[in-house]
């Protein structure tokens, strides 16, 4: 099933969102009863409180151009997945990484299983 994927905060410089609403999708999978949600290139949005029970859960962590750590939370909350994976918590371009260790102690709390992928 295609949820919409987009900014609300997130800005170019010459004003627009980076990701508007109606171009970019994230994406439900359901294989054979578990449901698996990738979130695509988008904020924590209104979207994501309709996707019903969700088991695992990839969302992007990753200001300006997708969400920043408390709208990670946030989405989180609302989506309660068994288990998270965060991505795009590198900025491809500078190099700079997100700092997400709040992300997974808060994401640890609330009793979803983080997985991180190893950076070598």
């Amino acid at each position: 099933r295609a949820v919409a994927a987009y900014n609300v905060r997130g800005r170019e410089p010459g004003g627009g969102p980076f990701h508007r609403k109606g171009i970019d999708n994230g994406y439900v999978l359901d294989f054979q009863g578990t449901r698996v949600y990738v979130a695509g290139d988008t904020e924590k949005i209104r979207e994501m409180e309709g996707l019903g029970p969700i088991d695992i859960a990839f969302l992007p962590i990753l200001q300006p151009y997708c969400m920043d750590e408390a709208g990670c939370l946030a989405a989180l909350q609302v989506i309660k997945p068994r288990v998270f994976y965060p991505y795009h918590y590198m900025n491809p371009f500078t190099g700079a990484r997100s700092e997400i260790r709040h992300v997974v102690e808060n994401a640890t709390a609330l009793g979803i299983e983080v997985r991180t992928p190893r950076i070598y």
